[in-house]
């Protein structure tokens, strides 16, 4: 992204810019970096997180641990960031009232009935910027008393705007659901973070709303779409764009004006395929081979025991997104591009200790 002061009428003075990357990855409960040497994790996350930006904003879902972020810290320092916190007057970090990080959403989940796990979000900028990128406040709102759903959010004021950083996870299975939790964060963040009784859109300059989704590919009647038409679209790369402008549920949502309404989404890059649901500890994908969907996505998925075992169909979707909304006035202050990112972490070029995260879903909009 771009973020930049709009031309004022008569002054002459150059234009401020900062560079802002942002990215949403749901690790699935694994522990993609357990073991490893953290400087084989930073070279492993640099295709992801490119060095050369001013402030760097990452979400994630289902998390099990601090390694990721551990890495994560150890990356961003060696380029000279600094990680952003809400801090109190007394110069120590804010917490919340039992003591928890309010960068953290903790609850249970598939996977993961014996600990917990976690929606996230890491705001870092450029060590030189830290007087001139504020973070004004950080809140998580769960919509779950027991599961790691719902967002977190941050409010980070930059060159005079202030913009709101949202990581979310939503329902993976309803879209009814969906449609009720987007409205329940719609309004409960923007008076969390604010102002009482008003909305996210009605506070803030701008606004970057990211993660795990949860939405499915359907047909043009709102029904599930089987995977073999799915994958059959997929293999022949010109329908690719179909696939996902016609057929995702979220980008039917808000054609209909039921969803995120105003918001937009960066073209996609044309690289862009379904990020879930994807083979484990699968080699890196040969896109020229006649085979690589059904080398790279599961279409047959067995449930947890806990929810009976059954074996069923399952269709390759794109839950990971990174949507954005601007005031009307400021609407070319924020500018995206989508740029490839290739993250591979491999049996191949890792200890057996840290497997695979390829079933990961990784998605990146920057500029």
């Amino acid at each position: 992204w771009a973020l930049q002061e709009a031309p004022r009428k008569g002054v002459s003075e150059p234009l401020k810019r900062l560079r802002i990357w942002t990215g949403t990855w749901n690790v699935s409960g694994k522990e993609p970096f357990s073991g490893m040497e953290k400087e084989r994790a930073k070279r492993l996350l640099q295709p992801f997180v490119p060095a050369g930006y001013d402030i760097y904003a990452l979400s994630v879902q289902d998390c099990v641990s601090e390694s990721i972020f551990e890495c994560f810290d150890a990356l961003q320092a060696s380029e000279g960031c600094r990680r952003l916190r809400l801090m109190n007057a007394s110069g120590t970090p804010v917490t919340n009232d039992d003591g928890t990080d309010p960068s953290r959403l903790y609850g249970r989940g598939d996977g993961t009935l014996k600990s917990l796990k976690f929606t996230g979000l890491v705001i870092y900028v450029r060590a030189p910027l830290v007087g001139d990128v504020k973070m004004l406040n950080m809140i998580n709102f769960p919509l779950s008393s027991t599961h790691s759903r719902g967002a977190v959010a941050a409010v980070v004021n930059a060159l005079g705007r202030n913009v709101v950083f949202v990581s979310t996870q939503l329902d993976p299975k309803n879209n009814d659901t969906r449609r009720d939790q987007y409205q329940t964060l719609f309004t409960a963040l923007g008076s969390n973070l604010a102002e009482a009784d008003f909305h996210l859109n009605d506070q803030f300059h701008h606004v970057v709303w990211m993660g795990d989704f949860g939405y499915s590919l359907v047909d043009t009647s709102g029904n599930r779409m089987p995977p073999e038409s799915a994958t059959h679209m997929l293999s022949d790369g010109r329908l690719l764009r179909t696939l996902f402008e016609t057929h995702d549920q979220l980008n039917q949502d808000k054609r209909n004006q039921l969803v995120f309404f105003g918001y937009r989404e960066p073209i996609p890059y044309p690289n862009f395929y379904p990020t879930y649901k994807k083979v484990e500890n699968r080699p890196p994908a040969n896109y020229t081979s006649n085979d690589w969907v059904r080398n790279v996505y599961v279409t047959r998925v067995k449930d947890p025991f806990y929810y009976g075992g059954k074996v069923r169909e399952w269709t390759p979707s794109f839950p990971d997104r990174i949507l954005y909304y601007s005031m009307t006035d400021l609407a070319e202050d924020l500018i995206p591009e989508s740029v490839p990112a290739e993250m591979s972490i491999h049996l191949a070029e890792s200890s057996s200790s840290s497997s695979s995260s390829s079933n990961n879903n990784g998605t990146r909009d920057s500029i």
